[in-house]
């Protein structure tokens, strides 16, 4: 929190800024993870009317994370992209071409049963 709490505290200077971040606020309860990670990122994203976003002091925010609530909730605020996965008997890959859009794959029940989990956990989670 307190490095976050920090990069919030830059959003007033004017140089380039590139940020970037990974799941932010993992590992905290899923409602409020999405909450605070789109009030950071808002806070981020968003500039005072009167900078030019072109100007010499833009800011980049890079963000990745796996809350589609989250992107949709950033959706004027963002462009999203994302990787696209397949599972195959070497378990999850990607081929790292970044495309356009969130993603729309889904992937923890198929590398449940690539994993050889029970059948009857497999049909619990696909249920």
């Amino acid at each position: 929190m307190d490095a976050v709490l920090a990069i919030v505290g830059l959003c007033e200077d004017q140089r380039p800024q590139l940020f970037l971040f990974d799941e932010l606020f993992r590992g905290t309860s899923t409602t409020e993870r999405i909450a605070t990670a789109e009030a950071v990122l808002r806070e981020l994203l968003e500039r005072p009317e009167q900078v030019d976003r072109a100007a010499p002091g833009a800011r980049v925010v890079v963000a990745a994370t796996h809350d589609r609530e989250l992107v949709r909730l950033l959706d004027r605020h963002r462009a999203a992209y994302h990787f696209t996965d397949t599972v195959g008997l070497d378990g999850l890959s990607f081929d790292y071409r970044l495309r356009e859009g969130p993603a729309v794959s889904r992937n923890a029940v198929a590398l449940l049963q690539a994993c050889d989990a029970p059948a009857r956990v497999v049909r619990r989670a696909r249920a």
